[in-house]
């Protein structure tokens, strides 16, 4: 995975294809810890986004909650 520190990233900076992977992998991480496993079928052009912004800090006021 890249190094980069993406938590020093703002949500708002971010172009509106890296926030679609933000938000689609902060919804897969809520629903996990929710149910404690989950199935997600995941086009492979946007696996490596999700794998990227894995850890991307979203809004709390987006609703996808913690």
């Amino acid at each position: 995975m890249n190094n980069t520190n993406l938590d020093e990233i703002k949500f708002s900076d971010l172009p509106a294809e890296d926030k679609s992977h933000a938000l689609l992998a902060q919804a897969l991480r809520s629903q996990t810890k929710k149910f404690k496993t989950i199935v997600a079928i995941v086009d492979v052009s946007g696996l490596a986004g999700l794998r990227k912004h894995w850890n991307t800090p979203v809004p709390l006021e987006l609703g996808l909650g913690q």
